[in-house]
């Protein structure tokens, strides 16, 4: 079983546990900068990269859970605080208001084919060549030329990982 504390065959520590629970007492620079180092420094042994990034999104994984199950008991001892922000650990905590969030429009039949209309015409665009494409407008029967949508960023080669 792949552990934290390996990321070569060889079995050299990657970072040994016990100085795991340290991360958490360094700021956002220094945990910038350890990472960056343990980076170079797997990098410079010529160690696994690749178990490197799927251990590194499991931590991510470990602590976007432990973050969402912890806040949903933490909310009633951060209320007792007041309205002022509360530091823990080199992080500042606020109460947000429950009515931030995304609005559901899906209630509204003009919206509804609105939206079925747009996802329509959105499958249309993306499937144009590069160059575009004639077409004739449907109200007025002038020739136009649409292009396909253009991606906003993202570019580049990226490794995608999933927990198993």
């Amino acid at each position: 079983m792949e552990t934290l504390e390996t990321f070569h065959e060889t079995g050299m520590e990657l970072m040994p546990a016990e100085n795991f629970s340290q991360i958490m007492l360094l700021d956002k620079l220094e945990i910038s900068d350890f990472a960056g180092g343990l980076v170079e420094h797997v990098i410079h042994e010529g160690g696994d990269l690749l178990l490197l990034t799927a251990q590194s999104k499991k931590i991510v994984w470990f602590g976007t859970e432990l973050e969402r199950l912890s806040k949903k008991s933490a909310v009633p001892q951060l209320a007792n605080c007041g309205k002022y922000a509360v530091t823990r650990a080199g992080v500042k905590l606020t109460l947000k208001s429950g009515s931030e969030g995304q609005y559901d429009y899906t209630g509204d039949p003009v919206w509804r084919q609105m939206k079925a209309a747009l996802t329509e015409r959105e499958t249309f665009l993306k499937g144009l060549p590069k160059t575009g494409m004639a077409v004739a407008d449907p109200e007025t029967g002038e020739f136009y030329t649409p292009m396909p949508p253009t991606r906003k960023g993202g570019y580049g080669e990226t490794i995608a990982a999933q927990i198993l």
